[in-house]
């Protein structure tokens, strides 16, 4: 048991370093908008699998209409008698005694065939039919395809840009901590001093502390 234990804990900790260090690693991307775009459609599992949909409802159109087409079929068979059939007659045909038959083999050794046809359907009202379903499925399809990276782009784009306004309302808080900081020290200042009150100053640290609380749950989001 602890054997097992000491492995998953080694296990759970590669794999806490691998994905950590391929953060770090992919922290160091930076993408455009429209890149980013273009990276989730190429890689995110909804639109791979719409695109494979696509593909497939493609193919069975060209499947479909392909029946339509004229079909041109050919055969050949060749055929090696080692034994040629033998049949018996009558040996009177020959000359021979009446009652009597004589053995002679008919044909050759080898026999070869050959044929070809062709065939179009003229009408058929399931074939007409099949050909619109397929249609149908190869448009809806499309559609999906194109809905779905449509939405992919859409949820990139608020992403992408609820970063910026995050990143915006950081710089806009580390400017008003610096403030607020500021503030502190010369209300402390003039606390020690005897100037202002003590729970003026405790208000002031108080607006401090709740500033660096909102930034680390800013931060958090970012």
């Amino acid at each position: 048991m602890t054997r097992k234990i000491t492995l998953l804990l080694t296990l759970f900790a590669t794999m806490f370093a691998s994905s950590k260090s391929f953060a770090q690693a992919d922290a160091t991307k930076s993408f455009t908008l429209k890149e980013a775009q273009d990276f989730a459609i190429k890689n995110n599992v909804n639109t791979m699998n719409a695109s494979l949909d696509d593909e497939i409802a493609k193919n069975y159109n060209k499947e479909i209409r392909g029946i339509g087409f004229p079909q041109i079929n050919g055969s050949f068979d060749v055929k090696d008698f080692v034994e040629i059939p033998t049949s018996l007659i009558p040996a009177q045909f020959f000359g021979g005694a009446p009652g009597t038959y004589a053995p002679v083999k008919f044909g050759t050794r080898y026999n070869a065939t050959a044929g070809i046809s062709a065939s179009q359907i003229i009408f058929s009202s399931d074939y007409f039919l099949a050909l619109k379903a397929s249609k149908a499925l190869l448009e809806l399809s499309r559609k999906n395809t194109a809905r779905t990276q449509v939405e992919t782009e859409v949820a990139v784009a608020k992403a992408y840009y609820g970063v910026l306004v995050f990143r915006k309302r950081v710089k806009l808080m580390d400017a008003n901590i610096e403030r607020i900081h500021k503030l502190k020290d010369d209300t402390k200042a003039l606390n020690d001093n005897g100037i202002v009150e003590k729970i003026d100053l405790d208000r002031v640290e108080l607006t401090f502390n709740n500033l660096m609380v909102e930034k680390e749950k800013l931060e958090r989001l970012l």
